[in-house]
């Protein structure tokens, strides 16, 4: 007798029990994290969050069979915010060492400048020392131009024949001239123009000193002689206008006065050791 067979029974095991039910369309929330923190990358911790949770949640979303493209969007842009980052802070550390190289190159050129300004400024220096000094020379020579064609002057040794003879000063203007008595007083007719000297002997042999052998020469080319009365006055004891000097010796303290024009002015004089002698002609000015 056929007996009917009815459908197998179905045997539950404990493995089958305890099996996880996938349950389709739920997105993983780790998915979910990972994309909005790659949106808010702009933070740049959380872009590497949004990484980090982006391949977490990408192998939640694979087991869940959901939110896998979700995760993957959040590991690219988590990479682009990353990158871009990166981009921005080497863009800044490149402006930084260009402002750093700017601001040395600007340091190095305010040197630059300065040194130059120095240099200028001691090179301008230079050249008036430089011109002061050509300038002293020039007025130096042309003193001596000047005092070589003027012939020799006051405190210039002079020579004429024995005697050598040192005009020391001039003046000129005086009106009277007194000696060392009470009634030994000179007046001028004009002016007096009293001229201080002094004679050496430089020969080998006596030669007479004779005041009234000196000449004087006035601004209008005129030649005058000597006043000896006022010239006895004016020079010192013991200088006379007459007397005869040994080798070697001296007179001191010798006065020439010349009588001379108010109007006039005494120039130079003409000194001799005798009255033939050429003569030996100084200027008084």
């Amino acid at each position: 007798m056929d007996t009917e067979e009815g459908p197998e029974p179905i045997s539950l095991s404990d493995d089958s029990l305890n099996a996880p039910s996938p349950v389709s369309g739920s997105t993983p929330g780790m998915a979910i994290w990972a994309f909005v923190l790659s949106l808010m990358g702009f933070l740049c911790i959380t872009a590497i969050l949004g990484v980090i949770f982006g391949f977490i949640g990408r192998g939640k979303a694979k087991q869940a069979g959901s939110g896998v493209g979700l995760a993957t969007a959040a590991i690219i842009i988590g990479f682009g915010w990353i990158a871009v980052s990166l981009f921005g802070f080497v863009a800044v550390g490149s402006n930084s060492d260009s402002d750093s190289g700017g601001s040395s190159m600007e340091a190095a050129s305010e040197i630059d400048e300065e040194e130059r300004e120095a240099k200028e400024e001691e090179e301008r220096k230079a050249k008036e020392e430089e011109e002061r000094k050509a300038k002293e020379e020039e007025e130096r020579k042309a003193k001596e131009e000047e005092k070589a064609s003027a012939g020799p002057g006051i405190g210039d040794p002079v020579r004429d024949g024995n005697f050598e003879f040192v005009v020391s000063g001039a003046e000129c203007g005086v009106q009277e001239v007194e000696g060392t008595l009470d009634y030994q007083r000179a007046t001028a007719r004009g002016q007096f123009c009293l001229v201080s000297i002094s004679v050496t002997n430089i020969g080998d042999e006596p030669q007479l000193w004779f005041d009234g052998a000196q000449e004087g020469l006035t601004d209008t080319g005129a030649t005058v002689e000597t006043d000896g009365q006022a010239s006895d006055y004016a020079s010192d004891v013991g200088a006379t206008g007459f007397e005869d000097i040994n080798p070697g010796l001296s007179i001191e303290g010798i006065v020439l006065a010349f009588d001379i024009a108010p109007d006039q002015t005494l120039e130079a004089v003409v000194l001799h050791d005798s009255t033939f002698s050429r003569g030996v002609k100084v200027a008084l000015n």
